[in-house]
Order: C-alpha cells, then sequence, then structure tokens
C-alpha cells in the first residue's frame, strides 16, 4: 500500500526530524519507501531505545492521521528493529538508507 506517497514524503521526513531535535538526539539520514522508513538516529543517552520510538510514532502517527497528504496511513507497525553500528560504518550505512527506493526495486 503506498501509505507514504512519494511526492510527500519529505515533508512527513522534515516532521520525523523536529521530533528527533526536540528530543536532543541527531538524525543522520532518513529515507525509505511507500510502507516504511529507515533511519539512521543517534539517540540520546536520557532516552531509552523503546521510550525514543515510542514517541517518535505516537507523535507522528496523530500528525500522519491528521494530514490529508497521507490518507493511507492508519498507523505504524506495532514492532520496530534498531542496531547499534561501529562507527566506521557509518557512511555505509547512509547510503543503504539513501538506496531504499533502488534495493526494494531489485527486491520485490
Amino acid at each position: 500500500m503506498n501509505t507514504i506517497p512519494e511526492e510527500h514524503e519529505k515533508e512527513l521526513y522534515a516532521y520525523i526530524l523536529g521530533i528527533v531535535n526536540n528530543k536532543k538526539s541527531k538524525l543522520y539520514r532518513i529515507g525509505g519507501v511507500s510502507n516504511h522508513i529507515h533511519m539512521l538516529v543517534d539517540i540520546h543517552p536520557s532516552f531509552a531505545v523503546s521510550d525514543f520510538m515510542k514517541e517518535l510514532k505516537e507523535y507522528s502517527s496523530k500528525w500522519l492521521l491528521k494530514n490529508p497528504n497521507f490518507p493511507d496511513f492508519s498507523g505504524w507497525a506495532v514492532s520496530f528493529a534498531a542496531f547499534s553500528y561501529n562507527l566506521k560504518e557509518k557512511q555505509t550505512i547512509i547510503n543503504y538508507i539513501m538506496n531504499q527506493k533502488e534495493h526494494h526495486k531489485k527486491v520485490r
């Protein structure tokens, strides 16, 4: 389902950037496809990953449900995946996120 229309994804990404900044955290890269997103985030140590994601999903869900540019959005998945990484891999991860659309064209 086209939950995140490509023509409006930057609007969503900007909103999520605001949430991340308000959590004293750093968003290095965000990207995805029509039904999910990937983020590389340095979460402030005062937040547990689960709490950070709960709030990010909660605030963005409320915004998405009210936003007419996302008519097919009904809520984020209950689960999420989070991984730690070696600082040496940072650019590799950024490149992976940047190339999500191409990656999913090949995988589908």
